[in-house]
């Protein structure tokens, strides 16, 4: 009787481990869909993932003359290689953690930047991204 029980339900026993082999098969080892843009396998990169952020987040205090805190934000360029009065590599390619725009977008003891408000944690962790992967321009 058992068995008879068993073999009727084969067919869905079958299909539930099929199903959870494509959750499985689907996702990383955190546990994060395959594919998300952030943690992706492609390197984010200035021309098409990071240029429009910056502008809009950062150029309207850091293009002005003088620029906040020294620092002038107005390309790729200025943004990689700049360094702030107090002699602090703004984006340190390779290195989020040692890159000043990461301490004071957490406010890790520096002011807030943006001015006009915190940054969502997503935009933090693509700035972060982009700077682990070696801040990219293309």
């Amino acid at each position: 009787m058992r068995l008879n029980r068993i073999s009727r339900n084969l067919p869905l026993i079958i299909l539930l481990l099929v199903f959870s082999m494509f959750i499985v098969v689907g996702c990383d080892d955190n546990g994060d869909e395959v594919g998300n843009p952030v943690g992706g396998d492609d390197p984010l990169t200035w021309n098409d993932d990071m240029e429009t952020f910056f502008l809009s987040s950062c150029t309207p205090c850091h293009t002005n003359t003088p620029p906040q805190s020294g620092f002038f934000a107005g390309d790729f360029t200025q943004i990689t290689s700049g360094t702030t009065t107090a002699g602090n590599r703004f984006v340190l390619p390779g290195q989020a953690d040692s890159s000043e725009i990461i301490w004071r977008l957490e406010q890790d003891g520096w002011p807030m930047m943006p001015a006009s408000g915190a940054l969502s944690s997503s935009d933090i962790a693509m700035v972060r991204e982009w700077i682990d992967d070696g801040a990219l321009e293309e």
